[in-house]
């Protein structure tokens, strides 16, 4: 179908859209599971005497987090695709 430039740029807000509105979604459950799974991944696979992050900067803290809550939000998107293209089948 024939667009003009202006139905172009409304399904390309829509599509920008559609693909932020997940992430700002999900981000308050992934900052919720973060310091979860970081502690349950340090306590289940190191021993005991090498379980500890050292932090050389106060934004180190931050930066591990928003690390693991951009693994999780992945995670969670990427199960949703799938699930929607198991629907689809």
């Amino acid at each position: 179908k024939e667009q003009t430039f202006l139905e172009h740029l409304e399904d390309l807000r829509k599509m920008i859209l559609n693909c932020i509105f997940p992430i700002v979604a999900l981000s308050p459950i992934g900052f919720y599971l973060a310091p979860k799974l970081i502690n349950f991944l340090m306590t289940n696979s190191l021993p005991d005497s090498a379980a500890k992050f050292h932090y050389f900067s106060p934004m180190e803290v931050f930066i591990v987090q928003l690390k693991m809550v951009v693994k999780i939000l992945y995670l969670i998107i990427f199960i949703l695709i799938i699930m929607l293209d198991l629907e689809f089948l």
